[in-house]
């Protein structure tokens, strides 16, 4: 399924985002990336890849602005490096101190698109499966 995904994730969103050739809003950068991922879940629960499963994080880069998604368990985090602190007086010339520690902030993640969520449990309810018990943390996708 990640194989799929990674194939065709850039066959929708690209068409989508050279179609308009103004700059893109924030949110409408966030709905196209919604709609894509929409698609993509559509496209894979049509596929012989169906029942593998597959987690997606995706980044978009427009100009100076990010838009991040996750679709399962993963986690965005945006990392920054530390502030540069100016040497010997240089105001031209800047170095980051080697003790400095980066920045990283989550961005993306939680429960929204896991089985713990129950708009999750019935989108896999919708299409005709069911997620079966099994050994605690060990729940399974059945048809």
């Amino acid at each position: 399924a990640a194989e799929f995904c990674a194939k065709k994730m850039h066959s929708l969103l690209l068409p989508k985002l050279s179609a308009r050739a103004t700059a893109w809003e924030d949110f409408e950068l966030a709905d196209l990336l919604r709609e894509t991922v929409e698609g993509l879940d559509a496209l894979l629960l049509a596929s012989p890849a169906c029942f593998a499963g597959c987690s997606l994080a995706v980044g978009l880069l427009s100009g100076t602005r990010i838009v991040l998604g996750g679709l399962g368990g993963v986690r965005c985090l945006i990392c920054r490096p530390p502030p540069a602190t100016p040497m010997g007086g240089a105001p031209q010339r800047k170095a980051v101190q080697a003790q400095a520690p980066w920045t990283s902030q989550l961005v993306v993640g939680g429960d929204a698109h896991t089985i713990a969520c129950q708009d999750e449990l019935l989108r896999i309810e919708s299409v005709g499966c069911r997620l079966a018990d099994g050994a605690p943390g060990n729940r399974r996708l059945s048809s």
